[in-house]
């Protein structure tokens, strides 16, 4: 792991010439990184300090790299070589003072570097509790490379390791510790994982998949002791539990790096306090990411790092900008699950009068909630893939209107929108928003299309899109141009003749064929007494009305979680298709092929209707992985709708139809 992680020596010369006062900036993380891209692309001289002698880095991803998922070069973060004129890398030089009188600093190496304007960047380090063996061999974090060297030599020899906090980076690390089959616990305080985040009904589907994972889970437990003689043995818990273990790692939260701010006499809270300029109480000396407080609340993520800096560089460049603060926004992957979280959920949910909307997927493992308060959409929670997500972050961000009949579409579809409204990522406005973490929208990434660039490298070097936490990647991959067909369905022949005999059956009931009555009564064999003979009307008749029923009973395959696990979701959509041939079967029984007229043609052709668009989706599902260029999916999302909305008018003429029956 060493090997893959070497750098050659970045430390400058630091008294080469250079603009007498530059803008100086402390932390080279994607904070840091992203004030020092904006200012150079408006020619400004910067000097960027980093304590480390490498490349700046995402630390967002380090569990990635521990995962195995990614490589470090993955991570790097560098300018462009094209900004060398301007910009004066101080990578390696410790900063460890700051004069404000004199407006400069002093690093480890007792360099001085004047500022015009500095910018406090500095992060923060993990959260360690002060519990009673904390500091013995075997107890680690995850903040820096140094860390991840650690825990990457770690890996292999550990046999049982124990991870403290149930957040995001607990359970990421919880995964990448379990890549070479050491046992594996997470213990939380809270009553759930990702407490801040989410509600508990997710928590519970994310806490039965880490437990499918064969990842240990205790939650509502604090560690009050790590235990050994002259390392790490077990830990104890308030409840008296003791957990043997080799190794454990805390994932407990952050303290703001604020040491540097309060020795220069800035003023400091729990970080270092901002105004809504992110100016700090001096003036020429601003603050963003972690490290800071605005309006006392510090962010733990880095999208409101990186608008605190887009505002922080306007304010430097213009003199005008104003940070109103930022939407709690989370766009994860917890142990292979895509999670978004936005705007007050779980613990953060508001006391105020909110509607909640929920669409449940199980056999896909999909999840939705939205919170609506007066009309307007003011969170959101998703669990699974959705292709709508940026969309909506959009929508909650700006906190838009839903209206009714999009809350009737999204509780039968998980969909605000119609699906063929938002497939192709080529045919959103230009100022939509792609990259919510850079605030990089959809005309930007054209642009750099447009001029040349051809890959994700060249886009996030041209834009800076998915440089923070790569969850962009599939919009920019498509607008880069994806073509790539869809997975094939399992079963998909049998689910294709299907949907073909289904299809050619509707179809005949459409047509001006209709099976004829006898013509005479001395005849041996009467087929026509089926839709003769009342008590087989009634017959035929209440078997199409339940098989209809049992047909819809499956859908809540898809709402109830109790069925989740009964049988494949295809075997369930199968069965679902074969109910509708037999009941195409007995309808024909009953009518003959006959459409009837007045409420009675409706009825059918209503019914028809149903028959012939749940056939079509059925076999789209099933040539899909034929089709490219997203036209599956828009026929389908067609067909899908259309099916789910003239189920709308069935019991109204079904009523009316016994009722006329029995009546006359």
């Amino acid at each position: 792991m060493e090997s893959q992680h070497k750098h050659p020596s970045r430390k400058p010369t630091p008294r080469q010439p250079f603009a007498a006062n530059p803008i100086v900036i402390i932390g080279n993380g994607p904070v840091g990184v992203q004030a020092a891209r904006l200012l150079l692309k408006a020619s400004r001289h910067v000097v960027l300090y980093g304590d480390e002698e490498i490349a700046p880095y995402n630390r967002v991803k380090l569990s990635s790299v521990l995962a195995g998922q990614q490589s470090w070069d993955t991570l790097e973060s560098d300018l462009s070589e094209r900004h060398n004129a301007r910009l004066q890398r101080r990578y390696g030089y410790a900063v460890t003072a700051i004069d404000r009188k004199n407006n400069s600093v002093a690093d480890h190496q007792g360099n001085i570097q004047n500022y015009s304007k500095l910018i406090l960047a500095t992060g923060s380090k993990a959260r360690i509790p002060a519990i009673n063996g904390h500091d013995k061999p075997g107890v680690f974090t995850l903040r820096n490379r140094k860390d991840l060297n650690a825990l990457a030599a770690r890996q292999i020899g550990s046999r049982h390791t124990v991870v403290v906090g149930s957040g995001l980076l607990g359970l990421e690390i919880a995964r990448a510790m379990g890549r070479w089959h050491a046992e594996v616990t997470v213990v939380g305080h809270a009553s759930r994982v990702l407490n801040h985040q989410i509600d508990d009904f997710c928590g519970a589907l994310i806490a039965h998949h880490i437990q499918q994972q064969g990842i240990n889970l205790v939650l509502k437990e604090e560690v009050i002791e790590i235990a050994g003689n002259t390392r790490v043995e077990y830990i104890k818990l308030g409840s008296g539990r003791e957990i043997p273990c080799d190794t454990v790692i805390f994932a407990t939260g952050i303290i703001p790096n604020i040491e540097l701010a309060r020795n220069a006499g800035i003023s400091v809270n729990r970080g270092i306090q901002v105004n809504d300029q992110m100016q700090t109480s001096s003036p020429d000396v601003y603050a963003m990411g972690e490290c800071c407080e605005h309006r006392a609340q510090i962010y733990g993520l880095v999208a409101p790092g990186l608008e605190q800096a887009g505002v922080a560089v306007h304010h430097i460049l213009h003199g005008e900008s104003c940070y109103q603060g930022s939407m709690s926004t989370a766009r994860l992957k917890v142990l292979d699950e895509h999670l978004i979280s936005i705007g007050p959920m779980g613990d953060k949910t508001p006391a105020v009068s909110v509607q909640n909307a929920i669409f449940h997927d199980p056999a896909n493992g999909v999840y939705r909630k939205l919170s609506i308060h007066r009309n307007r959409l003011i969170g959101v929670l998703a669990l699974g893939e959705w292709r709508e997500a940026v969309r909506v972050q959009t929508h909650a961000f700006e906190q838009q209107p839903v209206y009714p009949w999009q809350l009737v579409r999204f509780q039968l579809t998980g969909s605000l929108w119609p699906q063929q409204t938002s497939q192709s990522t080529a045919d959103w406005p230009a100022n939509a928003t792609i990259c919510q973490c850079a605030g990089i929208n959809r005309g930007q990434i054209s642009t750099a299309i447009q001029q040349g660039a051809s890959d994700h490298t060249a886009i996030a070097s041209a834009t800076g899109a998915s440089t923070a936490c790569g969850s962009c990647k599939p919009l920019i991959t498509e607008l880069l141009g994806n073509d790539a067909p869809a997975t094939k369905e399992a079963n998909a022949g049998f689910l294709a003749v299907s949907a073909l005999l289904a299809f050619i059956t509707s179809l005949l009931f459409l047509s001006p064929i209709e099976l004829p009555y006898q013509h005479s009564v001395q005849t041996v064999f009467q087929w026509d007494w089926i839709w003769r003979d009342n008590l087989m009307k009634q017959i035929t008749g209440y078997s199409v009305l339940g098989l209809s029923i049992a047909s819809l009973l499956l859908s809540l395959r898809k709402r109830w979680s109790r069925l989740t696990n009964l049988g494949a979701f295809n075997i369930w959509r199968l069965v679902h298709l074969m109910l509708g041939l037999v009941t195409l079967t007995a309808l024909l029984a009953h009518t003959g092929l006959r459409m009837g007229s007045g409420l009675n043609f409706w009825l059918t052709f209503c019914f028809i209707g149903l028959m012939i668009l749940g056939a079509a989706n059925s076999g789209i599902i099933a040539r899909q992985h034929l089709l490219t260029g997203g036209t599956g999916r828009r026929i389908r999302a067609i067909s899908l709708n259309w099916h789910i909305y003239l189920l709308w008018p069935l019991p109204v003429l079904l009523g009316f139809h016994i009722i006329s029956s029995y009546w006359f």
